[in-house]
């Protein structure tokens, strides 16, 4: 089967697109995405190896963009996923944990089954993001 690319709308958490996640090797941009019902039902009608995960927010997939793959010897590097806002220009801020979201996926073969690459994200409901801070204020 040929390249495709599919469109999954969710609820966005713990999003790192503008610099890679670093905790874990390989290094890579990604997403957590929580997927309703009829999202769900195409993300597994994509075939890709991902396997869902629930918490007390229901149930996500972590979708990624590696900084390179080797493609039959060759290595291609990739940027960031472009990230779009609702108004249809480039996004350079952050996306608050909440923010209702479009991903674009690249759904390709590989040896192992589908595989993807995050492609795109385009923010439908922006939430505000706001860091935690590890500081305990001091009283007065």
């Amino acid at each position: 089967m040929a390249t495709t690319y599919k469109k999954l709308q969710g609820i966005a958490y713990w999003a790192k697109l503008q610099s890679p996640d670093t905790k874990f090797e390989p290094h890579k941009y990604k997403i957590c995405l929580y997927l309703n019902d009829d999202n769900m039902a195409a993300f597994k009608a994509s075939g890709m190896g991902l396997h869902p995960k629930t918490d007390d927010k229901g149930t996500f997939i972590t979708l990624s963009r590696p900084l390179s793959k080797e493609f039959a010897g060759k290595t291609e590097v990739f940027g960031p996923p472009e990230v779009i806002a609702p108004d249809g220009t480039a996004f350079e801020g952050l996306i608050g944990n909440g923010s209702h979201v479009e991903c674009t996926v690249v759904v390709y073969d590989t040896s192992k089954g589908k595989g993807h690459r995050l492609q795109r994200v385009k923010i439908l409901d922006l939430v505000e993001y706001i860091p935690v801070t590890d500081a305990i204020p001091f009283a007065s």
